[in-house]
């Protein structure tokens, strides 16, 4: 079988496409996956977040555990895999740095600043409990990266999601809990259309197993590395 055959999950295969490093997270779905299916060759393939939905749609693919919601009329979602908190990204100068926690109202009196990432609309607003403030910028949409320069600036703040804490952590920022536990859901997609066997046996194992919920705890004076998956 040729290495293109096995990248779209050809006989004896399944291949799973992770948007970032989420792939670490996925052991405990992949070791009862591997040990219930033997038989299978697990591969794995990174998705790009400015195309989360190609390699899907171009079967380099089978399924896919990409942030819900999942708004696309070609595909079909499976189980939520996983729940993450949704923090606050300031400055470490910023006024609400040296607070154990904020409250979303708060942010009323504060600049909030748009994620900056290359994702579909209603990603945006799955990761942002509070809508972006109208600043009258004309130009582009700022990058994630000039988002964080903007914030460890002094000129707003920014949600990020547990994971981007845990494995992009910054140590020029300050990430706080957020006192109504917004969470972002993470979960399997597919394309729409009968169900492939290997596909609906690793998502019964994700069913299976969780949702999983990665834990942080955060001291805003300083970055953390404190984190658990139950």
């Amino acid at each position: 079988m040729s290495a293109k055959d096995m990248a779209q999950g050809g006989d004896g295969t399944l291949t799973f496409g992770v948007l970032g490093p989420m792939w670490q997270e996925l052991s405990p779905i992949t070791a009862l996956f591997r040990s219930r299916h033997p038989e299978v060759e697990l591969l794995m393939r990174e998705i790009r977040i400015d195309e989360p939905f190609e390699a899907l749609r171009n079967r380099d693919v089978d399924v896919a555990l990409v942030s819900f919601p999942v708004e696309e009329s070609d595909l079909a979602t499976g189980p939520v895999t996983f729940i993450e908190p949704i923090v606050l990204t300031a400055g470490r100068d910023h006024p609400l740095a040296a607070r154990p926690s904020v409250s979303l109202g708060e942010l009323n009196e504060h600049t909030v600043l748009p994620s900056g990432l290359p994702v579909p609309q209603y990603w945006e607003s799955a990761l942002s409990p509070v809508p972006a403030s109208d600043t009258g910028r004309t130009t582009r949409m700022p990058t994630r990266e000039e988002v964080l320069w903007a914030v460890t600036s002094g000129d707003g703040v920014a949600f990020a999601c547990a994971q981007a804490v845990k494995y992009l952590e910054r140590a020029d920022v300050v990430y706080l809990p957020i006192d109504e536990r917004p969470t972002l859901r993470w979960g399997l997609v597919r394309r729409a259309g009968q169900l492939d066997r290997r596909v609906g046996e690793f998502s019964r194992i994700a069913a299976e197993l969780g949702p999983l919920e990665l834990d942080i705890a955060l001291e805003p004076a300083q970055p953390s590395h404190l984190y658990s998956t139950r």
